[in-house]
């Protein structure tokens, strides 16, 4: 009686790994999706880059798609030069510097509304239906897209893009801290005195 408890226990126990083992292989296999969100030729320069993938990157991480940047251009022959700043600028950021995936099929995602971000549950839709599928589908996601509302009226979608988005590289941070002290720091101590007397 004994040994059958411990052999239906072990059973169960092995019944119940096996089941867990699915569950995160199933999960793993869906995070990696049937679909790839890239921004689409950039416009203008870091700001308002940053809000095109800010908004590129919460599509994919909604849809649950795999979301990649290397290669992308700037769209303006005017800033074209200047390249890709948000991956310049941002160490590990959003899918810089990783191989875009080879898709069977390519869309386009278009935001006509630069300051409208309603029509991204349309498609988070799209990405998500092809994350489903078979096959694997490239969207290239373009458009200004100039407004928090593609990213941020969700608060866990809006913190995974503000922490996404907080890793500038370390050559960013050591000019930054040069700027502040060459120049904000001292107009700051000039108006102190100025003030003061």
């Amino acid at each position: 009686m004994r040994w059958r408890l411990i052999s239906t226990r072990r059973a169960r126990l092995t019944a119940s790994r096996v089941s867990r083992l699915s569950l995160l292989v199933a999960v793993a296999a869906r995070a990696r999706g049937g679909a790839v969100v890239t921004p689409a030729k950039t416009r203008g320069r870091l700001g308002n880059q940053l809000f095109q993938y800010a908004s590129c990157y919460a599509i994919a991480v909604s849809a649950n798609a795999t979301f990649a940047a290397r290669g992308v251009l700037d769209a303006n022959a005017r800033f074209a030069a200047r390249g890709n700043e948000v991956c310049r600028t941002h160490e590990g950021c959003c899918g810089c510097g990783g191989e875009i995936p080879t898709a069977s099929a390519s869309e386009r995602l278009d935001a006509p509304v630069w300051w409208d971000g309603r029509r991204a549950a349309t498609e988070v839709a799209r990405v998500r239906a092809a994350v489903e599928a078979d096959g694997t589908t490239r969207f290239a996601c373009s458009g200004y897209r100039q407004s928090a509302s593609f990213f941020a009226n969700d608060p866990w979608l809006a913190a995974k893009v503000r922490d996404e988005f907080s890793r500038w590289s370390a050559a960013t941070r050591a000019r930054a801290s040069e700027l502040w002290s060459r120049h904000v720091l001292p107009a700051a101590a000039a108006l102190g005195a100025q003030v003061g007397g």
